[in-house]
């Protein structure tokens, strides 16, 4: 009599194939979802750095990743400006940040949390080019 051959196929297979495929599905999430904004590629601001002397960071991009503080001022022409916290703790600093008038559409509020791309202009002002919640 034939022997018929013996599938090596079981149902323990399948369920670990199953949690094979979550746990790479679970950590392609993380990795994207673990990227801080669409400004990834962009430098940090060093905020001592730019508290120290400004105009040496003059002309560059940078993001930044901050809380709004204070409202200061607002033009219509010209934009608003803010306060915002960067860092937290003892390590927290203000630094002002002008959203220029294109970005009015933008609604931004006293403890919201941003990432901003920035560029430090003349006088040392930082310059919102986009921002974004976070």
């Amino acid at each position: 009599m034939a022997r018929r051959a013996r599938s090596h196929f079981s149902p323990v297979h399948l369920t670990l194939g199953a949690v094979l495929l979550l746990l790479i599905a679970g950590a392609g999430y993380l990795f994207l979802a673990g990227n801080d904004s669409n400004f990834r590629t962009l430098p940090v601001l060093e905020v001592e750095a730019y508290l120290e002397n400004a105009n040496s960071l003059r002309g560059n991009t940078y993001r930044l990743k901050g809380t709004i503080n204070h409202s200061l001022a607002w033009d219509s022409a010209v934009g608003r400006l803010f306060s915002v916290q960067v860092g937290v703790g003892r390590n927290a600093r203000l630094v002002p940040v002008l959203i220029p008038a294109q970005l009015n559409d933008i609604n931004v509020q006293r403890g919201q949390d941003f990432q901003i791309k920035i560029e430090v202009v003349e006088n040392g002002l930082l310059r919102v080019l986009e921002m974004e919640k976070s």
